[in-house]
C-alpha cells in the first residue's frame, strides 16, 4: 500500500502541528469532539491542503482567505487587572542585614512558639488531598525550605486555634521554636518569626497546594516585624504532608560511590504494579559527560521507608530519612558501596500511579508552579491587562532572499498572501507579595501576520510562534531565516500568526533580545523565574489572539524551536487555552543539560528545578491536548549519547504515561536532521530530502531487560 506523506501544517484539526491527516484517523480535541476533514494531498506529491476542518464533530469549512492588517498607532488594551494578594505587616524598626544566621546553636531560643487566637486559621483542618483542585493545604505539617543557601526543616502543629512550630537547620543544630505564627487562609499567606543566636528573621510565604514561595527579613538587632521592603531574601519549599502519598511516586537525585550522579524513579503503574528506573547522567570525577542509557529496575520492593532493587549486576538497599535516602549496593555479588540521595521531582506525575487523578494533579501542579515561578501568582486570580500598540513595520514583509536549505514546508506552493504588522506589548505584572512595590511594565515586541481577505465563519486558526536562542520575532517571520522560519511558514498556510520576542535577562549578555527581570519597586531581586516570565508573555499573546474577532479562540496553537520549544512546552502547560503545542528540538534530560554545556537559563534561581519537576512533567501538563515533540536522529544538542534521540525517547515515554488513554495525542516526530524545525513537506532547496512526518515506532521497553527501545530509530508515518 502506498503511504501518503503527512505534513505538519496540513490540518484537518484546523491546527498547526499535528502531522496529521484527518482522513487517516479521527483526532480528539481537548473537549473530546472528533475533528475531521479531507487532506487534499495531490497525487503528484505536492500537498494541496484543500478544506480545513473546523467545529465539533469534524464539520468542514472552506479554506480561509486573507485579511488586511491594522492601522499604525492603534492601541488596544486587553485583559483584566492586576491580581494582588494579602496585606503586609505593620512597619517595624529593623533593617535588612546580609547576615542570615545559622541554626541558632549555642543561643537560647524563645520559650514558646505558640501563636493563638485571630492569627490562626479557625477553619477546620482538612485532610491532605494529593493533587486536589481545591486547595486543602494549610501550614500544619512538615515543610522543607530553601532559604537562600540554607536548607531548613519546619514543622507546624495546630491545637484548637493555636499554632506551634519548630525550625531545624539541616546543616546542624537543635530545633528552635517559631513564634508569631499566623495564617491568612483567605489570601494564603503564612508568616512566622525565627529567633536565632543574635538574629531575628521574619518569613512571609505564599502557601499553595503544599508549596511555599516568599521572602524573609534578617536583623541583628530588632525582633519587630519590619516593612515588606525589608524582606530582602527569598525562600521556597514544599510539604510531604500534602505532596506525598504513602509510597509513590518517588524520585531521588542520587550519587553512587561518591561520583556517579543519577536519577532514581520509583512508582506503581496504573495497575498498581511497582516499577522503577535509574539513569546515570554524569561522573563528577571525570571531565566531560558520562551519560548512560536508562535502566529498568528489577527485584523492586518499597514500603515507604525501605527500598531494594537490582540493576545489571548491582543490588541496592536503601532507607529514607526525611527527604533523604542512603544505603549500599553490591557489584556482581561482592563489595559494599555507598549511595545517597535527596528527593527530586516532588511535583512530578510519576510512572503511572496518578493516571486516574490526572486532572486533579494537573490543576494542582499548575497552581504550584505559578506560585514557585511566577511571582507567587494565584491561578484563580485576575491577570493583568496588556496595552498593545501597533507601530510601523519597517521592511515588512520579510520575504526577500532564498529559502533556507532545510525548510521543508513546500513554500513555493504557498505564496506569502498575508500582511504583517509590528506590535509592542506593555504589561504591568504587579507584585502580589507587596502590592505597593509594583515593578515596571514588562514590554516585548511582536509581529502579527494576518491573511489577506475575509475570515471564514468563526475566524481563522492562529499560531503563536516563539523563537530560540539568537532569534527574535522578526526572525520568525523571515523567509530566509535558517532556524526560525516556522512563523512565516504558518502565515503562508493561512494561519493568523503572532510571533513574539523571546529573550534573556541582561546578566546572560545574550542577544538579540534582552528582557529585564520582573523586580518589584524597592527590591533588588526577582520573585520570578525566567521561564515563568516567558510563560507570562505567552499568556499575554494568547490574550491578544483570543480577543481578535478574526481568530477562532479554540484553535490557538504554540510552536517553537530549541529555547522556543522550551517556551512552547512550558507556556502551553501553564495555559489551558492553548489547543495544541509543537516543541521542536526540545525534549531533553535536564540533568544531562546541567553538564552538557547548554545555556543555563532553564534553571531556577530561588529553588532547584530538579527538586520539583522534569520537562516530561510540563509535557504531561499539556495532556490531553495534542502535543508534537520534534527531535532529530542526529541532534546532539542536549545529549552525549551516540544515539542522542534516546534521551528524548526517555522523556517522552514519561510524558506519554501522563497522557494515558490519550497517548495518541502525543506525537514524537523523529526526523532525519539535527537541530531544526520540520514540517514534512517538499524541501524547495533540497527536494531529495525525506518527506512525511514519521513518529518513533517503539516508545517503551518490552521488558525490564529491554534496552534496545531507546536506540531504536525505526519510524512510522502517522497515517
Amino acid at each position: 500500500m502506498r503511504v501518503r506523506p503527512i505534513f505538519l501544517f496540513s490540518f484537518g484539526v484546523g491546527t498547526l502541528v499535528l502531522a496529521y491527516l484527518p482522513s487517516c484517523r479521527d483526532f480528539e480535541t481537548p473537549d473530546g469532539a472528533a475533528t475531521g476533514g479531507r487532506s487534499g494531498v495531490a497525487t503528484g506529491g505536492t500537498s494541496s491542503l484543500g478544506e480545513a476542518a473546523g467545529g465539533e464533530g469534524g464539520a468542514r469549512r472552506p479554506r480561509p482567505t486573507w485579511e488586511s492588517p491594522g492601522r499604525p498607532g492603534v492601541v488596544t488594551t486587553l485583559g483584566g487587572v492586576d491580581g494582588v494578594g494579602g496585606v503586609g505587616g505593620a512597619a517595624g524598626e529593623s533593617s535588612p542585614s546580609s547576615t542570615l544566621g545559622g541554626a541558632g546553636a549555642g543561643g537560647t531560643p524563645p520559650a514558646s512558639g505558640e501563636s493563638c487566637g485571630a492569627s490562626a486559621d479557625d477553619s477546620p483542618l482538612l485532610a491532605p488531598t494529593q493533587g486536589a483542585s481545591v486547595d486543602a493545604s494549610t501550614p500544619v505539617g512538615r515543610w522543607y525550605l530553601k532559604a537562600e543557601d540554607s536548607r531548613l526543616e519546619v514543622t507546624i502543629q495546630m491545637t484548637g486555634s493555636c499554632f506551634t512550630g519548630t525550625l531545624r537547620d539541616e546543616a546542624g543544630g537543635d530545633p528552635v521554636a517559631l513564634s508569631n505564627i499566623s495564617w491568612d487562609a483567605a489570601h494564603r499567606w503564612l508568616e512566622f518569626r525565627r529567633t536565632g543566636f543574635g538574629f531575628f528573621q521574619w518569613y512571609r510565604l505564599s502557601l499553595v497546594q503544599g508549596t511555599v514561595a516568599g521572602r524573609f527579613s534578617s536583623s541583628l538587632s530588632s525582633p519587630s516585624k519590619p516593612p515588606l521592603a525589608s524582606y530582602a531574601y527569598q525562600a521556597t519549599g514544599w510539604s510531604p504532608t500534602y505532596l506525598d502519598s504513602p509510597t509513590s511516586p518517588r524520585t531521588w537525585n542520587v550519587t553512587l560511590s561518591g561520583s556517579w550522579n543519577a536519577v532514581l524513579r520509583v512508582d506503581a503503574n496504573a495497575s498498581g504494579v511497582l516499577s522503577g528506573t535509574l539513569k546515570v547522567y554524569d561522573n563528577s570525577f571525570v571531565s566531560g559527560v558520562q551519560e548512560e542509557p536508562e535502566y529498568q529496575l528489577t527485584n523492586l520492593t518499597w514500603d515507604g521507608t525501605h527500598l531494594t532493587f537490582a540493576r545489571i549486576g548491582q543490588v541496592f538497599t536503601g532507607t529514607t530519612a526525611g527527604r533523604f535516602i542512603s544505603g549500599t549496593f553490591t557489584q556482581n555479588g561482592s563489595g559494599s558501596f555507598p549511595w545517597i540521595g535527596a528527593r527530586g521531582e516532588v511535583l512530578g506525575f510519576g510512572l503511572g500511579s496518578r493516571t486516574a487523578q490526572r486532572a486533579s494533579w494537573r490543576d494542582a501542579t499548575r497552581a504550584r508552579l505559578a506560585n514557585l515561578t511566577e511571582g507567587m501568582r494565584l491561578v484563580d486570580g485576575p491577570e493583568p491587562a496588556s496595552t498593545v500598540t501597533t507601530g510601523d513595520c519597517t521592511g515588512c514583509p520579510f520575504t526577500s532572499g532564498s529559502f533556507p536549505p532545510e525548510r521543508d514546508d513546500d513554500p513555493d506552493s504557498w505564496p506569502a498572501n498575508y500582511t504583517l504588522t509590528r506590535l509592542t506589548f506593555s504589561v504591568p505584572p504587579g507584585n502580589r507579595f507587596d502590592p505597593d512595590g509594583a515593578p515596571p511594565a514588562r514590554t516585548f515586541n511582536a509581529y502579527l501576520a494576518k491573511p489577506d481577505g475575509d475570515p471564514p465563519a468563526g475566524g481563522w486558526s492562529a499560531v503563536l510562534a516563539v523563537n530560540g536562542h539568537d532569534g527574535d520575532a522578526q526572525a520568525l517571520m523571515t523567509k530566509s531565516n535558517t532556524l526560525f522560519w516556522h512563523g512565516e511558514s504558518a502565515a503562508r498556510r493561512q494561519f493568523v500568526v503572532l510571533a513574539i520576542d523571546v529573550g534573556h535577562r541582561p546578566e546572560w549578555q545574550v542577544g538579540p533580545v534582552v528582557h529585564p527581570a520582573i523586580i518589584g519597586s524597592g527590591y533588588t531581586n526577582s520573585d520570578w523565574e525566567e521561564d515563568g516570565e516567558r510563560a507570562f508573555d505567552v499568556r499575554r499573546g494568547v490574550d491578544y489572539l483570543s480577543a481578535q474577532s478574526f481568530v477562532r479562540p479554540d484553535r490557538i496553537f504554540v510552536a517553537g524551536l530549541s529555547l522556543g520549544g522550551e517556551v512552547a512546552t512550558i507556556g502551553s502547560a501553564m495555559d489551558p487555552r492553548v489547543a495544541m503545542a509543537v516543541a521542536a528540538g526540545y525534549s531533553p534530560d535536564m540533568n544531562v543539560m546541567d553538564n552538557n554545556g547548554n545555556h543555563p537559563c532553564y534553571r531556577w534561581n530561588r529553588a532547584d528545578i530538579h527538586e520539583y519537576v522534569d520537562i516530561s512533567d510540563y509535557e504531561g501538563l499539556i495532556a490531553p491536548r495534542p502535543l508534537v515533540v520534534e527531535t532529530g536522529l542526529v541532534d546532539a544538542t542536549f545529549s552525549s549519547l551516540a544515539t542522542p534521540f534516546s534521551a528524548d525517547k526517555q522523556v517522552t515515554r514519561r510524558a506519554r504515561l501522563a497522557y494515558g488513554p490519550d497517548s495518541n495525542n502525543l506525537i514524537h516526530y523523529l526526523h532525519y536532521d539535527t537541530h531544526n524545525f520540520h514540517i514534512g513537506d517538499v524541501n524547495a532547496t533540497n527536494p531529495s530530502r525525506p518527506r512525511g512526518v514519521l513518529a518513533a515506532s517503539v516508545t517503551a521497553p518490552s521488558s525490564t531487560s529491554d534496552m534496545t527501545w531507546q536506540t531504536d530509530w525505526v519510524q512510522f508515518p502517522i497515517c
